[in-house]
């Protein structure tokens, strides 16, 4: 978040640094695990009551006009602009809350662009609350209560590392106090006037919206209405006012007002730069009214369920959302697709995935290839299992890092703004029926670590908006599907008949990384 930049690190040195180099280290050590402030005075705040007027209101109202009591309105986002336009609609149109909770917000372009909307919504007087987790976080401890100076807007910050603003005293917290920091908040939620919500995949990155020259991503959101938004809201209280959350104002002393106008200031210089590279993004206030009619029409209606783990789940407990997932797979009869950016197989998947190819389910697997994957590390751990997977029955298929002009259209509106695009989309469908949209990726760190969230949808016209999707990113001009060959070696299978005996990557440098990778003992952590 861009407050890191504004305000000022304070480091040490000195000639005699030799002499005092152990005595500094105990007491950083000491210090680690209790420089966490006092948050018990905190007060607990909880969502507002549903706007009673507003274009988000209008909006809501429209839909319940239209369709079943007790259903909700889902409306897929898989364009990077599409899914930028929608979360400045919230902001811009929300006229009494707006509730945001991600994994990692940068400091770049999207970053500021995002932020700074904030500010200027807490402006007019809408309550703003940010909830972040601390590892995807950048900003300092001073720059946060610098930002969250502000009275209509609060940041708070989900499993601070004690020493934060230090690489020792952090680094120590982390040595001392592993398993504990070692949970984080993988969770992706944004709630607009208790309205209107956006569920998904997208962290706030230039990545997930286009702007990147490195990768961009192809991912998946989903606008939402209707009668699960209340469920959303209790759900972000219950993290907001969780004690493992602290409130950024709590790091540090009192920022006076001038300070924090200065920090305005210098937001708004990085806005207007960062509006010198792109041009994809309004960086005024907008009125969205045109936005918000087309958008009302195309509501596919269904009954949506909210789930989310436990704020202190850990070592695989109280994960309520893999449960559900269970519980939601289970029925299925004819066919299974799942998607997730990072596979790695945790107990029992590969005998689910056994189980229901001798029962004749069609089971299709996408994920990333190794030129895809935005962590090579991920993609070497992974890469043993591919024998294991295509042997319960189940289909594999490998995105492609230069996929097809439409679905490179999705991650990047303008085309060639990046080197390669990354799949990051986190969705299953089941028989056309039921599906999901969220934060989960099938890999020991969302399923046993993490925290996440997302929403279950029972609706055939989600599910089938979601399952045409998800063909044409396994289709062989986006992904490679991999088979076996008579002498039981592993082929990749593209377009036009192409066929490859080794796996895809971009260049040699990859795959001397891939091979490395595979070698460091961290499985269980990725």
């Amino acid at each position: 978040m861009s407050p890191s930049h504004f305000a000022k690190h304070c480091g040490w040195a000195g000639s005699h640094w030799l002499k005092t180099f152990a005595l500094v280290l105990l007491v950083l050590a000491a210090g680690a695990c209790s420089s966490l402030p006092d948050s018990s005075h905190v007060a607990p705040t909880y969502s507002l009551p549903a706007a009673e007027d507003g274009p988000l209101k209008e909006l809501a109202a429209g839909f319940v006009q239209q369709h079943p009591q007790g259903h909700s309105g889902f409306s897929l986002i898989s364009r990077a602009d599409e899914a930028m336009h929608a979360r400045l609609a919230l902001i811009d149109s929300a006229t009494t809350s707006l509730d945001l909770q991600y994994f990692i917000w940068s400091d770049d372009t999207a970053g500021d662009l995002l932020f700074e909307r904030l500010m200027q919504a807490a402006d007019r007087g809408v309550r703003v609350r940010v909830l972040v987790d601390d590892f995807g976080l950048s900003a300092s401890s001073k720059g946060l209560s610098i930002a969250s100076k502000h009275p209509n807007l609060s940041i708070h910050v989900f499993n601070p590392i004690p020493g934060r603003d230090g690489v020792i005293r952090s680094m120590f917290s982390w040595l001392s106090s592993f398993q504990e920091l070692n949970r984080r908040m993988h969770n992706k939620l944004m709630i607009a006037d208790k309205q209107v919500a956006i569920v998904g995949g997208r962290n706030i990155g230039d990545a997930y919206f286009g702007l990147s020259d490195k990768y961009n991503f192809v991912d998946l959101d989903v606008l939402v209405i209707g009668q699960v938004i209340p469920e959303l809201a209790s759900a972000f209280d219950e993290y907001w006012n969780d004690p493992i959350v602290f409130p950024a104002e709590a790091f540090t002393d009192s920022v006076d007002p001038k300070t924090h106008q200065k920090f305005r200031t210098w937001l708004r210089e990085r806005v207007n730069k960062g509006a010198e590279r792109q041009s994809l993004y309004p960086i005024e206030v907008q009125e969205w009214g045109p936005w918000l009619t087309q958008r009302s029409k195309g509501w596919l209606s269904g009954k949506g369920y909210f789930m989310q783990d436990d704020p202190v789940a850990i070592d695989g407990e109280n994960l309520r959302l893999v449960d559900m997932l269970a519980y939601m797979s289970q029925p299925s009869e004819h066919e299974l697709i799942l998607a997730s950016p990072y596979l790695i197989p945790v107990d029992n998947f590969l005998d689910a995935l056994a189980e229901k190819a001798e029962r004749g389910i069609e089971v299709h697997l996408i994920t990333n290839s190794l030129g895809s994957n935005n962590h090579t590390i991920a993609h070497s751990h992974y890469r043993k299992y591919r024998e294991d997977i295509l042997a319960t029955g189940a289909r594999l298929y490998e995105f492609n890092h230069q996929p097809d002009t439409e679905v490179q259209s999705l991650a990047e509106p303008e085309l060639g703004t990046a080197k390669f695009i990354s799949f990051h989309t986190k969705t299953m469908v089941a028989d056309g029926r039921r599906s999901f949209v969220g934060s989960l990726n099938f890999d020991p760190r969302a399923l046993v670590i993490n925290t996440e969230n997302g929403l279950l949808i029972d609706s055939e016209p989600v599910a089938v908006a979601i399952r045409d999707y998800l063909l044409k990113m396994k289709a062989p001009e986006n992904a490679w599907q991999l088979q076996y060959q008579q002498d039981g070696k592993i082929i990749w299978r593209g377009a036009d008949g192409q066929v490859l005996e080794r796996q895809p990557a971009q260049g040699t440098g990859q795959r001397v990384k891939d091979s490395l990778y595979r070698w460091i003992p961290i499985e269980s952590q990725l």
